[in-house]
């Protein structure tokens, strides 16, 4: 007999795995295995021989640098012989009980046992990564020898290894140690527990050696180890306990499991350990939900630890069990009060500090709507729920919340009483008339129901108004208490209204007691469905603001929302379908920024392209063209400027294609078009020639016709022909380009300029009209000179005074928007001689005689005239015909109680701006005039005018307006809302473009965010959130924006409160919060009243971040910041000291 340890050599090999060498070995290693091989193949037993066992072990020994034929073929000879072993000799001698047998096989087993041990440790340390193709075959053939391996160890558990180690110790050590423990270490390797064949085979054994050999506390302590040492392992683990649990019914292990887990307390700064446990918990759920659910009420009390990451899991865990038990009504009833537990332990978790066990909770309700359990009583609890966490502060629980909305609204069960579709008015009009129905069955059937609801409105009232200073938590608590008692009151009411109708109807025989229950529930249902709907229509509100989100993704989210909102027909769902339009201007670098707009593009399709499956291609085209049109009705210019964007993109996309424009312009022609349609069928044209000319080209004569019709007198419709008409013109036209039909568009254009016409809306078709004539003419400035001759004439030669003053505001008007484009033209004429001079240029050699013609002519001198013209000439020529008109503007500008009419101080406020852009010196003569009209003007609409022409002004001229800009900002606190606005868009446009600087300014624009109208706080919003994109802008101008508010006492503290918490968030920089910090500190000790001090200190507080103001993040007083903050936060403590009170 051979002298061998097992406990020893198990010890002791791990340790020296490093010192065993293949070249130490005295003999050739290929000649020993062989001599080796032949007589284990024989008699399996002489391994016993320390001839065979001693040459053998130390070939094992050495498996890690051997050549890979022989690491094989001793693997193959070790797992071979044992199995051999077993049948031939272990098995028979185990069932026949002979026990003088029973020493001699346990040494046998214990000394293939430590080969098995060895070879199997050493597989688990190699590298098994597949993606390293020069070891891929080496990789799959250790993988066989190690499915071969597992196989015999499976073969020797099937053994009743108690007779042979009958003491708890020596099974321990021989299946526990010997066995597992290499098993165990194989699994640690991430690539070899990938393989599927491998892991079962880990699990066939692991799963025996418990069942049958008392393993299930050395596996508990594997399991629990791998678990917080080797994160891959989570579900590996999860797994394993699935099949002992099933397959080998022994699911007392997974209890053990749950409650160490549950147990468990991890450091603060231990991330690893929580993630494992989480995924491992979570895939339990998955696979053995009713395992998991046995042990649920230790699990729950992971939903008080700190790690967010476990308190996520166990609300997925409990998503998890509900959703089996959901699957089936047999399974739901069986459980139903775990199920409702469950539930309810969800609902909770909605108000979770962390935004991520937030979004599981909700992920987690989503689930159940799937289910094939509707929870009826449950849904409009959730879809109030939902609805409000659409304002959560998180953008992820916003994004979940959308979705759970969208599964509430699919799967909604009010379809199988009416119809599938949310419209409001639909629901609401037949509950009118099942109240009534009801009403007349029995008058008093809600009596008791109505004063319960006023009872409720009033509590709610009531709670409403306290809630309004708490914390969101406790709002969202109070909500979910009131939905219960008011699901618990309804079904209360609808208890004693059924008893109640009962024995009334018994008694005065008026109706059937039975058919007004079941009417009464019908009406329930009703007015359930309506209450979701207006819960829904709310939720569309809300979205509507988050399609201004900064997140792309939740952008995307809620586009879908109003999509899926509008199939179900919910009304109000058709603002959010027209605010998503804007969002076609969201380009992005990157592929977020993109994926906006092709989504934008995806959900237009779906709403308004897709026709029926049996439409003929003309019903196609004529439905996607009533669409399109139908788009443009009261839209502002913005939408419009947006949908033009949105039709060039769908156009380029094919989306829109020659077919349509055919109907387009058959809506345009025909008699009985609808005056709105005809209006919108060339909008729609004009937009799509912007991006194709030879859709106007094709129309021309239709647009000349009908739209420039001066008979007509439809202005909206001529505006718009105007455009379609311009953009005839191809945009790579030069200057003098003759179009097809020019000298009528001329006329035409003449003509509706010419005319007079009280509506106001002529002044848009006016500048319209300009525009075109400046387009379509080859000599556009001998055509609006013309024009302004012949209307002076006509507005001079008039008797009718009323006449002769809409007329001159219309000349006027016309005088100041032909000055505007009489620049432009001398503009595009010098950029014309620019370019032509760089192509003559590089055609040298082939067009020199184009080059000799204007060789002569320097391209500095050419500007230089042109600069002189815009100067000197327009409006001080002696022959300039602008220039007459100049006198008049000023003095009806001047002389506005003799002017006093508000269409013609308008217009001449109006036309005075422009022909200021076009000189500098007619702008530095006139300014004066100018800021005195904007300071005194009573009318409002001049004011705004004057705004707008003073920021043109600041882009033309702005060293000009740079000294006067003081004047521009003080119409931030015009009385008027209207001047606020356009001052606020005019600022916040030359601030951005870089045009004014805001340093001064800044306090001025952060008041306006605590203005009483929405719009005017929006455009605030929207600012500073543009402001902030600029490096350091904020930062830079936050101490002069600090000084102007603490100085400013009709700012009352509260909105200096509001304010500053909407400004500081802007300072991301912790750099840039510690310089701030420390500046206002100084501030802080000079400060000479009560107020002023209070104001600092609280501007500190909000500048200093969470996590540096605790006491326990200001212990570290060895940095500048930790030495800064302790010193800020000792003065604020001390109070305020009154000057002479300070040492």
């Amino acid at each position: 007999m051979i002298e061998f340890n097992l406990s020893e050599a198990v010890t002791k090999y791990p340790e020296e795995i490093d010192s065993y060498k293949a070249d130490e070995i005295s003999d050739d290693p290929r000649t020993r295995l062989s001599e080796i091989t032949n007589t284990l193949a024989v008699r399996p037993s002489a391994i016993m021989d320390e001839l065979i066992w001693d040459p053998l072990v130390e070939l094992v020994h050495c498996y890690r640098t051997l050549p890979d034929e022989i690491r094989f073929q001793m693997a193959y000879l070790v797992f071979n012989s044992l199995s051999l072993e077993i049948d031939s000799e272990t098995r028979p001698v185990l069932q026949g009980g002979e026990t003088e047998a029973f020493g001699q096989q346990k040494r046998l087993l214990e000394l293939y046992g430590y080969l098995i041990f060895v070879l199997v440790y050493n597989l688990g340390k190699e590298e098994a990564d597949p993606k390293n193709t020069k070891m891929k075959r080496h990789i799959m053939k250790s993988n066989d020898i190690i499915e071969s391996l597992l196989s015999t160890v499976t073969q020797l558990l099937t053994l009743r290894l108690s007779l042979l180690f009958q003491t708890t110790p020596e099974r321990n050590m021989f299946v526990g140690n010997l066995l597992l423990n290499p098993i165990n270490a194989l699994l640690e390797n991430p690539h070899r527990a990938k393989v599927n064949s491998i892991k079962r085979h880990c699990f066939k054994t692991v799963c025996l050696a418990v069942k049958y050999h008392g393993q299930g506390s050395h596996t508990q302590n594997a399991i629990l180890q791998h678990l917080t040492y080797f994160p891959h392992l989570s579900g590996v683990m999860a797994e394993l306990l699935e099949v002992l649990a099933n397959k080998y019914d022994y699911p007392q292990l997974t209890d053990a499991i749950l409650k160490e887990v549950s147990a468990k307390k991890f450091n603060e700064n231990d991330v690893t350990g929580p993630k494992s446990v989480s995924n491992f918990l979570i895939k339990l759920s998955e696979i053995a939900p009713r395992i998991t659910m046995r042990q649920m009420s230790l699990v729950a009390v992971l939903l008080d630890n700190n790690s967010f990451t476990l308190r996520c899991a166990v609300v997925e865990v409990v998503g998890n069990i509900i959703s089996t038990i959901a699957s089936s009504s047999e399974d739901f009833e069986q459980h139903k009060e775990s199920a409702n537990s469950y539930i309810d332990l969800l609902e909770e978790r909605l108000l979770d500090v962390n935004p991520y066990v937030r979004s599981r909770a909700i992920q987690g309700l989503t689930k159940l709507t799937e289910m094939k359990i509707k929870f009826v009583d449950r849904r409009l609890k959730w879809t109030k729920l939902a609805v409000q966490h659409l304002e959560d502060r998180s953008g992820l629980v916003r994004r979940n919340s959308i979705k759970f909305l969208s599964h509430l609204i699919m799967t909604h069960p009010y379809s199988s009483i009416n119809e599938e579709r949310l419209e409001f008015s639909s629901w609401n009009s037949k509950l009118v008339m099942l109240t009534g129905k009801l009403k007349e069955l029995q008058p008093d059937i809600f009596d008791e129901g109505d004063e319960e609801d006023k009872n409720e409105e009033n509590k709610e009232e009531d709670e409403e108004e306290n809630r309004n200073g708490e914390d969101k938590n406790e709002e969202n608590k109070d909500e979910e208490d009131k939905d219960e008692e008011m699901d618990d009151q309804v079904d209360e009411d609808t208890e004693q209204d059924t008893n109640k109708n009962s024995v009334i109807n018994a008694s005065k025989n008026q109706a059937d007691p039975e058919m007004v229950h079941k009417l009464f529930l019908t009406w329930q249902i009703y007015k359930d469905c309506t209450v979701f709907i207006k819960e829904i229509e709310k939720s569309a509100d809300i979205c509507c603001q988050l399609l201004h989100s900064k997140s792309k993704l939740e952008i995307i989210d809620v586009m879908t929302y109003f999509v899926l909102l509008d199939a179900y027909g919910v009304e109000n769902s058709a603002n959010g379908v027209k605010q998503m339009l804007h969002l076609v201007w969201m380009k992005g670098s990157n592929e977020e920024g993109n994926q906006v707009v092709s989504k934008l593009i995806e959900c237009y399709k779906t709403l308004y392209f897709n026709s029926s499956p049996t439409a003929t291609p003309l019903q196609k085209s004529a439905s996607i063209a009533k669409n399109l049109v139908e788009l443009t009705y009261d839209a502002s210019m913005a939408d419009l400027a947006s949908l033009e964007k949105l039709i060039s993109e769908l156009y380029e996309t094919k989306l829109v294609g020659k077919s349509v424009v055919k109907v387009l312009w058959s809506l345009f022609k025909q008699d009985g078009t609808p005056k709105e349609c005809r209006r919108g069928s060339i909008i729609v044209l004009g937009m799509l020639a912007s991006v194709n000319n030879r859709i106007s080209l094709e129309g021309l004569d239709l647009i000349l016709k009908i739209g420039l019709d001066p008979g007509a007198k439809d202005w909206i419709l001529t505006s718009f022909a105007c455009i379609a008409l311009r953009r005839a013109v191809p945009k790579d036209s030069s200057i003098g380009f003759k179009m097809l039909k020019e000298e009528e568009a001329v006329e035409k254009l003449k003509a509706i300029l010419l005319m007079y016409s009280d509506d106001g809306q002529w002044f848009g078709m006016a500048e319209e009209a300009l525009n075109s004539l400046f387009a379509v003419s080859s000599r556009p400035d001998i055509v609006s000179t013309d024009v302004l001759r012949q209307k002076t004439e006509s507005v001079f030669g008039t008797k009718d005074p009323n006449a002769e003053i809409g007329g001159l505001s219309q000349l006027l008007f016309l005088v100041g928007h032909v000055g505007l484009k009489i620049v432009i033209y001398l503009e595009q004429c010098e950029a014309e001689f620019k370019k032509k001079r760089i192509n003559a240029e590089t055609r040298k050699s082939e067009q020199q005689s184009e080059l000799d013609m204007i060789g002569g002519t320097n391209e500095d001198d050419f500007s230089d005239a042109v600069q002189a013209i815009k100067e000197k000439e327009l409006l001080y020529g002696k022959s300039s015909l602008l220039a007459e008109y100049v006198p008049m503007v000023k003095r009806i500008v001047e002389e506005q109680k003799e002017f006093a009419d508000s269409r013609l101080q308008r217009q001449a406020v109006l036309c005075l701006c422009k022909l200021m852009c076009i000189s500098p010196r007619f702008c530095q003569d006139n300014l004066t005039l100018l800021l005195n009209v904007m300071e005194n003007s009573r009318d409002p609409v001049v004011r705004s005018n004057a705004v707008l022409g003073l920021g043109d002004m600041a882009v033309c001229f702005n060293s000009i307006i740079d000294t006067n800009k003081n004047y521009l900002y003080g119409r931030l606190q015009d009385p008027d809302l209207m001047v606020q606005r356009t001052c606020l868009m005019t600022v916040t446009f030359l601030i951005l473009a870089g045009q004014v600087k805001v340093k001064g300014q800044l306090a001025q624009m952060a008041k306006l965010y605590v203005n009483k109208d929405p719009a005017i706080v929006d455009m605030c919003k929207l600012f500073f959130t543009e402001l902030a994109t600029k490096e350091n802008a904020i930062y830079n101008g936050f101490i002069d924006m600090f000084s102007g508010l603490i100085t400013d006492e009709k700012l009352a503290d509260v909105d200096f409160n509001c304010i500053i918490r909407f400004v500081v968030p802007f300072i991301q920089k912790d750099k840039h919060r510690q310089q701030l910090a420390s500046r206002l500190y100084q501030r802080l000790l000079k400060a000479e009243s009560n107020n002023a001090w209070k104001k600092t200190a609280f501007v500190i507080k909000e500048i200093i971040p969470y996590q540096d103001s605790t006491a326990a993040s200001r212990k570290d007083k060895e940095s500048t910041k930790g030495k800064l903050y302790n010193m800020i936060f000792e003065q604020i403590e001390k109070g305020y000291q009154k000057p002479d009170e300070k040492v």
